[in-house]
């Protein structure tokens, strides 16, 4: 009658881990499930109900520890809840605003926009469909309004007047137009594929070298002279020492 009174438990699995404390559970409950089964038939049994030596009130009460060596009265697969107390994500992430950014990133387009317009000049000298007088005559008026905008602006230093400013664009011009014969023809026997890969060479540093710091002050010596020298190696495909003249005038104007 008592065997009758006995539930029945499924079979579990050969390979299922099962913990100290899952099995104690399991042997408390069958032992109060006997007692009830005997008690029903009229009997009486005394089963031992304390608790395994494994789980004594001392080891219930200690703390998880995230160390291997030590052997603690936990599952190997025990994760605390303040497991991940300790991690920090994005540290050190700073946020960047969108407008910060174009602000940033134009002055990157500025350069290559400049390098890609001095191309257009040089073409259009090349192929003459711009005339080299009328362009002096744009770059000189243009120079003029420029220079005269940033004194009244205070761009430009205060202590120089404008009438000094505009002296030296004439002594600029002046020069380069004394110099335009030897310009003209300085790189002359250099083959035309030597002279485009160096202009592409050059036209790379002058973008990868040039000052992209906020300073309106300071500029990229390495950068300037690498456009400048773009202009004399192309001053010598050009038809006339005016039209060199007035290229190189440009080029001092843009990179410089």
């Amino acid at each position: 009658m008592i065997k009758s009174g006995l539930r029945k438990y499924p079979k579990k699995k050969q390979n299922q881990k099962t913990s100290i404390r899952s099995v104690y559970e399991l042997l408390r409950k069958e032992n109060e499930h006997l007692k009830r089964t005997i008690q029903t038939a009229g009997g009486s049994v005394t089963l031992n109900s304390e608790e395994p030596p494994e789980f004594s009130r001392n080891e219930k009460t200690v703390d998880w520890q995230k160390v291997l060596y030590k052997k603690q009265p936990y599952p190997d697969n025990y994760v605390p809840h303040s497991f991940l107390t300790s991690l920090i994500t994005n540290k050190g992430v700073k946020a960047f605003r969108y407008w910060s950014l174009v602000r940033g990133t134009a002055v990157v387009t500025q350069q290559i926009c400049s390098v890609a317009i001095f191309m257009v000049m040089f073409s259009l000298l090349y192929e003459g469909s711009l005339s080299a007088k009328n362009l002096l005559v744009f770059e000189l008026f243009s120079s003029a309004l420029i220079y005269h905008i940033g004194s009244r602006l205070g761009i430009y230093s205060n202590t120089i007047p404008e009438f000094s400013l505009l002296l030296r664009l004439v002594i600029l011009f002046a020069l380069l137009l004394a110099v335009s014969p030897i310009l003209h023809t300085l790189t002359f026997t250099i083959s035309t594929d030597t002279i485009c890969a160096l202009v592409v060479c050059l036209s790379c540093i002058h973008v990868d070298w040039a000052d992209y710091s906020e300073s309106t002050q300071r500029i990229g010596a390495l950068s300037v002279n690498s456009g400048l020298f773009v202009s004399v190696l192309l001053a010598s495909r050009l038809p006339s020492p005016l039209h060199s003249t007035s290229l190189i005038y440009f080029a001092v104007g843009i990179f410089g």
